[in-house]
């Protein structure tokens, strides 16, 4: 399928961006986090570690090269990145990407053309259906205008924020500065859209064909998620059907994994001396709900049995979703401390949010909003760091209710005090020709590198 296509290539710049801003590691697979290096070494590409994970990355190492996205074994290819450490890297991202287009067309701006042309397909697809009369004239209104609003639409000429009065591309408002966790997480979740607006569509069709003009024997097992992108603790929810369904027969829905069997093909659970889950159905379809744990891709899968006129007949199905960690993340933009008295410039992000999504709150001194749009605050505090941290609290409003998305702790040190100096000197004999020539007394600052007062 074109999904496939733009998939991969997301996967390839998620694959890029972690190896960049991690310096040459990137973990696929699995990554614990606190366990043993040993153990997660086993799922290490690039350095030392990964020479005995495959004899071409053990080459590409000892000749002192990157491992690209097109050396890696289609296992790897194909595995989800596990760990990300320099979260809050702000530079690789505009980098790998080149959301400004400097000396040709960056993976930005390619990333948009394909999603775009996608969507594109997707209504040629729509509109052919019903000018052939394949489905009913009008039946697709909804699912037009669905992609025409959202979750792929990507308008060229839209501004997407401005920045000294200058409009945003869509390229710089999610590459340029962002942090690396912002756009890792962004890059998932038009993985997960993709897949999700493809499963909606073929979903609808087979659907809106009559059932008459289908062998029950060729009907395909469809899940449909409600949303492919979740936060921990939030509940996933999918719809599980056959897309030919038999008003007069009713099926049965066991989530869990399985095998085919040799003789005929059909599918037998793997919980055989277990009690399997079993779906309520209703009008041939069954409502999944679970709650999430832990983040990364999930997968789920399972059989549907349905009795037909030569017996029992099974039909396998398996989806995916991303689920990503509450991640508050708020950054000083001109040093690494926060100092009491004067106003300190933070951004703060929210993995799977909009800037302008996000509510902040400080829990030591003022917080003032200088783009929200951009996430983007200063902080005064008020007590020093031993006397009180400064805690900064993000939340977002989600189905009407406020979340916490988690707090960032700072440290903060007194603003300290000037320092006369006299031609560049203090506390030290000048001569009367270097005092004569002095533009005055100058106070200086000493490891004070903040322009902000």
């Amino acid at each position: 399928p074109k999904s496939d296509h733009i998939t991969e290539f997301i996967q390839e710049m998620k694959y890029d961006l972690v190896y960049a801003a991690d310096k040459g590691e990137v973990y696929l697979g699995e990554y614990d986090d606190g366990g043993e290096e040993e153990e997660n070494n086993k799922f290490l590409v690039g350095g030392e570690a990964s020479i005995n994970r495959h004899d071409n990355y053990k080459k590409l190492i000892e000749a002192d090269k990157k491992i690209e996205f097109n050396d890696l074994a289609q296992e790897d290819k194909n595995a989800r990145i596990a760990w990300l450490g320099a979260k809050d890297d702000r530079s690789s991202s505009g980098q790998l990407f080149n959301p400004n287009n400097v000396d040709g067309k960056g993976r930005a701006t390619i990333l948009k053309e394909l999603i775009n042309k996608y969507r594109l397909d997707l209504l040629d697809i729509l509109t052919e259906a019903e000018t052939s009369g394949l489905i009913p004239q009008g039946s697709s209104f909804s699912l037009i205008a669905e992609l025409n609003t959202k979750p792929l639409r990507i308008d060229s000429g839209k501004s997407y924020g401005s920045s000294r009065n200058k409009p945003v591309t869509w390229e710089r408002y999610n590459f340029y500065d962002m942090p690396a966790v912002g756009a890792l997480t962004l890059l998932s979740k038009w993985q997960a859209d993709i897949k999700n607006i493809e499963g909606e569509v073929a979903a609808f069709l087979a659907e809106q064909i009559d059932a008459t003009d289908l062998k029950f024997s060729s009907a395909v097992a469809t899940t449909i998620p409600s949303t492919n992108f979740v936060t921990t603790g939030d509940n996933f929810k999918s719809q599980i059907f056959l897309s030919a369904y038999d008003a007069k027969s009713q099926p049965e829905i066991y989530i869990g994994d399985y095998d085919s069997t040799e003789i005929n093909g059909e599918y037998v659970h793997k919980m055989k001396d277990q009690t399997i889950p079993k779906l309520e159905v209703a009008n041939g379809k069954g409502d999944y709900s679970v709650s999430t744990r832990g983040i990364g891709p999930k997968t789920y899968k399972g059989i549907i049995k349905i009795i037909q006129d030569k017996g029992v007949k099974t039909y396998s199905f398996r989806g995916n979703y991303v689920v990503a960690a509450k991640g508050a993340v708020a950054s000083p933009t001109k040093m690494n401390i926060l100092y009491k008295g004067i106003n300190n410039p933070i951004s703060v992000s929210v993995a799977g949010y909009l800037p302008s999504k996000i509510s902040v709150s400080c829990s030591n001194g003022t917080i003032s909003t200088v783009s929200k749009g951009k996430g983007q605050y200063t902080i005064k505090p008020t007590k020093l760091h031993d006397t009180d941290k400064p805690i900064i609290k993000l939340s977002v409003t989600k189905n009407g209710k406020r979340m916490s998305m988690g707090s960032v702790v700072f440290k903060v040190k007194p603003v300290p005090d000037p320092v006369a100096k006299i031609a560049g000197s203090r506390g030290k004999v000048i001569s009367r020709q270097n005092l004569k020539s002095a533009q005055g007394i100058q106070a200086a600052m000493k490891n004070f590198d903040f322009d902000g007062v």
